[in-house]
């Protein structure tokens, strides 16, 4: 919201433009009743638009205050809102005119002109500039005299106002062209007031965003999870319809996580994204923007980009601690990706927030993973054996914790074997639920939470089954120690689950066996 400061501010420049805009009535002739009246309208016009916060509502008023002024027969704005979406009113005095299409036409070329050109056009007679003329014809449209003043934003020149009037009207005057000029000035400082207040808090929402994204994704452990969440992150942020994050393993980019505004999208998807955005951003290690996809001359002819439709690309580098490590890509099929022309700092943050993530994640998988099986390591085992065990306590839940162990065999064959067993022990457990863990160099541990005795018995057989069936030569013994059956605590039920491995072997191998309480 307009502060009272800047609202003052506002209103003291919009008396300094009446008092110059009365001065310079007041030189082509004494000041009448009708002039004065018109200045009274100024004022309460001035009064209403620095009322206004809203830029739609500041629009609207803009292009019905010259019609109502009798200043214009038609009037057209042209600017970009605070996300740089272009936003467009028309008005006419004409009935039944304010949605002819022609009558836009020769506005917006109007407008192109004086935005291109950056200086006001002031044509009271039209068949006197060969553009105009052109233009009027084209769209034959009956237009006599034109005023158009571009609008400068924020010290960029990106929108105008246009009037125009008919041959039935009288032609513009130099008045006419103050009193225009007085609305544009008006209109330009109270359009840039609020498109800075929009803008402001835009970047604070950003910013809450940002803030929490880092702090959702600071503890997670899991990487396609962590990914899924930063891309989800940016279509909220950026608008962009889908997103993908890419992964460089050696020189090549793997697909990481993709996602619309609905759903996680599939390893397919990579094949449709636009991968010459992406090895520009490999080769160049930085950012590339694509916002106008159709006009662009370098990628507006790719074929994802024709057979996709797609009219802004963003794609931005990841940096880990060893370089790049990856892309952070966007795209859309509307121009919505245009309003991060000037924001670009903040996907440049959620790259940040990925990369920092993306390093973390790799250095807690290889700090709690064993590379060669894929299982974690023993010592995160007991980390989360103590915490199973205080939340089944708590709870008064049951979980059970199964050891699997390799039967003798050749020495040399045994890692393969342990590679094996370990497979098929993840492919048998709960994804998310169940933890996997290395126990040592011959033995798996593995945690079933919300598991008894006997339905670990269940996954139990159904690995050592698995094992056999896969290589007659290796066996396994297995053996269960549920909670609270064989032990209340951590160490109770790893020396339960030893005694009944023990047991096992000493029964001949290849079987399982259920732990009880001493």
């Amino acid at each position: 919201m307009t502060t009272a400061k800047d609202s003052a501010q506002l209103i003291k420049d919009a008396m300094g433009l009446l008092q110059e805009l009365e001065a310079t009535i007041g030189q082509a002739k004494p000041i009448q009743t009708e002039q004065s009246s018109l200045l009274g309208s100024l004022c309460a016009f001035s009064r209403d638009v620095l009322a206004l916060d809203d830029v739609t509502a500041i629009v609207e008023r803009a292009v019905d205050a010259p019609i109502q002024l009798g200043l214009a027969r038609q009037v057209f704005l042209g600017i970009k809102d605070a996300n740089g979406a272009p936003l467009e009113r028309f008005a006419s005095a004409v009935p039944g005119n304010t949605e002819k299409i022609e009558a836009r036409g020769i506005a917006r070329a109007a407008l192109a002109r004086v935005v291109a050109w950056q200086e006001p056009l002031f044509v009271p007679d039209v068949s006197s500039d060969e553009q105009l003329w052109a233009d009027v014809e084209t769209y034959g449209v009956p237009v006599d005299g034109v005023i158009c003043l571009p609008l400068k934003l924020d010290g960029e020149i990106t929108g105008g106002l246009y009037l125009d009037r008919g041959p039935e009207d009288a032609r513009f005057s130099q008045q006419d062209f103050e009193l225009a000029s007085y609305l544009g000035d008006l209109l330009a400082r109270a359009l840039g007031m609020s498109l800075r207040e929009q803008g402001r808090a835009k970047r604070e929402e950003h910013l809450a965003s940002l803030f929490g994204l880092a702090r959702d994704v600071a503890s997670a452990k899991d990487l396609d999870a962590m990914l899924d969440h930063v891309a989800h992150a940016t279509l909220e942020i950026t608008g962009a319809e889908r997103a993908f994050i890419l992964l460089l393993e050696g020189d090549q980019l793997q697909f990481g996580v993709g996602r619309d505004r609905e759903q996680a999208l599939t390893s397919q998807t990579f094949k449709q994204l636009s991968h010459s955005v992406c090895q520009k951003v490999i080769e160049s290690q930085e950012q590339v923007c694509v916002f106008d996809a159709a006009s662009d001359h370098e990628f507006g002819l790719r074929r994802s980009v024709v057979n996709l439709q797609l009219q802004g690309i963003v794609a931005v580098p990841l940096f880990g601690r060893q370089g790049l490590t990856g892309v952070l890509y966007i795209d859309s099929k509307t121009k919505a990706l245009a309003a991060l022309r000037k924001e670009m700092t903040v996907l440049t943050a959620i790259a940040s927030v990925a990369s920092l993530m993306i390093d973390n994640t790799r250095l807690y998988h290889r700090a709690t993973v064993d590379g060669a099986t894929g299982l974690f390591s023993r010592s995160l085992l007991m980390i989360r054996l103590e915490e199973e065990v205080s939340r089944a306590r708590r709870y008064k839940r049951p979980f059970s914790l199964v050891m699997v162990d390799l039967d003798a065999r050749d020495g040399a064959e045994q890692p393969e074997g342990l590679k094996r067993v370990a497979q098929i022990v993840r492919l048998q457990l709960r994804a998310g639920i169940d933890f996997p863990s290395l126990y040592s160099d011959d033995r798996v541990a593995m945690i079933l939470p919300e598991t008894d005795a006997e339905g670990a018995l269940v996954v139990a057989e159904r690995i050592r089954e698995k094992v056999a069936g896969t290589d007659a030569a290796q066996t396994v013994s297995i053996s269960i120690a549920a909670f609270p059956a064989a032990a209340t605590s951590m160490h109770g039920l790893i020396d339960a689950a030893e005694r009944a491995i023990a047991s096992a072997r000493q029964q001949g191998k290849n079987r399982t066996i259920v732990g009880i309480a001493t």
